[in-house]
């Protein structure tokens, strides 16, 4: 059987942290969101169903989602499908048309879910005799997404994009099992209001015109289209590991960790290859460190996302944030993760303030971001790549990529001090052309 995942997406809901790393590298429990999905299409061997080639559809930044697969090495055929143009999810699917003659999975690129959700919507399209089903899962903010309308056999009968009042709990997950047909029925859609080829248009119209189209309730699942977003999944899938090795642990400990005089972990916590903790650190549940980072002396780090080599060194309280990868936490960098009037902390996304639902939001940090000593972040503060403070600043506003945050206020780091700062020559080049292409960027 072979299986489709779309991994071109530019993830701007998601920036800063896609500005440097495509949104499927994102990491959960420190493995990539496409890892999660591959990992459990694989595992679909055991259910009887043999998963031997998986097409990855790319565009932004897909050199990187190359590369990962390249080291990594996973025991399945993966063909890359470039889109030349990110013209929606229709258009995605229809860079295939012609490489899958049978029955496939499809799934978008930034969908987290319980590992057992590929067997159970197989199982659906087979009892069926189905030429679609639709992963649903039953939500608690249904208006965040677009909701399934089912009849009483359990086929399709709507699909109802975001609204304030969706007529339904179960929401679509992007998770899919097709039979060719849907092809057809691509080609037959034209582009929806923003100017994209939908997959939900093909799908309702085959729907429509067969009553084939099934929706099968999964029992777990996170969309991924906010920040905020990936705590919750971050959780969900350090929980998955924690169940996969034994449930009286509850660290999962990557290897050559060196493990300081003093150091307290509470509740679900995930760390990486190469780390060192300590001394005297407290990390708090639902926290995941990556590789080759250190955490030092007096740090206490709650429900946060710590990415790859990146430090957070000592005297620092790090709560409800995610850290990229080769930043640097200045000593006694604090950060706010609660309102004075405890109202839900809101963020600026693409221009808009944005609630995020949240009663506590640390900040979020892209990678190469570092920050002074005894500096001081604001709740729900987004700060871009290859950002700093000073000393003893208060971070009140957003920075964009490449600023430096001092007594002047913000400004922008010129292209010279790269090579003040970093001495690997390799990343000395990706960082100038990040700087090129990230300079004039406003968020």
């Amino acid at each position: 059987m072979k299986a489709v995942i779309l991994a071109a997406g530019m993830g701007t809901r998601l920036r800063p942290l896609t500005y440097t790393k495509p949104k499927v590298l994102l990491p959960l429990a420190n493995k990539p969101i496409i890892q999660h999905i591959v990992e459990d299409l694989i595992a679909l061997r055991e259910f009887g169903t043999d998963v031997d080639e998986i097409f990855v559809v790319t565009n932004h930044l897909e050199k990187q989602v190359r590369q990962f697969f390249i080291e990594w090495s996973p025991d399945v055929r993966v063909t890359f499908v470039h889109q030349r143009q990110l013209g929606g999810t229709g258009d995605a699917l229809r860079t295939v048309s012609g490489m899958i003659h049978g029955n496939f999975i499809m799934v978008n690129g930034d969908e987290v879910f319980g590992s057992n959700t590929f067997s159970i919507v197989l199982n659906t399209f087979r009892v069926e005799a189905a030429h679609a089903v639709v992963g649903a899962y039953e939500a608690d903010n249904p208006e965040m997404y677009g909701v399934l309308l089912t009849d009483p056999t359990g086929a399709l009968g709507g699909i109802v994009e975001k609204s304030p009042n969706p007529p339904s709990n179960l929401v679509n997950t992007g998770v899919y099992v097709f039979s060719p047909k849907i092809f057809e029925y691509l080609e037959r859609i034209g582009k929806s209001e923003r100017g994209e080829y939908e997959l939900t248009d093909a799908i309702k119209l085959m729907a429509d015109e067969t009553n084939k189209v099934f929706v099968s309730k999964i029992q777990k699942w996170h969309g991924v289209s906010a920040l905020w977003d990936l705590f919750e999944a971050n959780k969900m899938k350090i929980e998955e590991r924690l169940r996969r090795i034994g449930k009286e642990y509850h660290v999962v400990f990557g290897q050559n960790i060196e493990m300081k005089p003093g150091v307290h972990i509470e509740g679900n916590v995930i760390i990486g290859d190469n780390s060192v903790i300590g001394p005297n650190c407290y990390i708090r549940g639902d926290t995941s460190i990556g590789r080759n980072c250190r955490i030092g002396n007096g740090v206490e780090i709650k429900n946060s996302i710590i990415m790859d080599n990146s430090n957070v060194p000592h005297l620092s309280y790090i709560g409800d944030s995610v850290i990229g990868e080769h930043c640097n936490i200045g000593a006694g960098t604090t950060s706010g993760n609660l309102r004075h009037d405890k109202m839900n902390v809101k963020v600026l996304v693409k221009g808009e303030v944005v609630e995020s639902d949240r009663h506590k939001l640390g900040f979020i940090a892209a990678d190469w971001t570092k920050t002074g000593i005894g500096t001081m972040v604001y709740p729900g503060m987004v700060l871009g790549p290859f950002s700093w403070t000073a000393p003893n600043e208060t971070v009140r506003v957003n920075l964009e990529p490449f600023t430096l945050l001092g007594s002047r206020g913000k400004e922008k780091i010129v292209k010279g001090k790269i090579d003040d700062v970093v001495k690997d020559e390799s990343k000395r080049k990706f960082l100038k052309r990040a700087y090129e292409e990230l300079r004039e960027v406003k968020y």
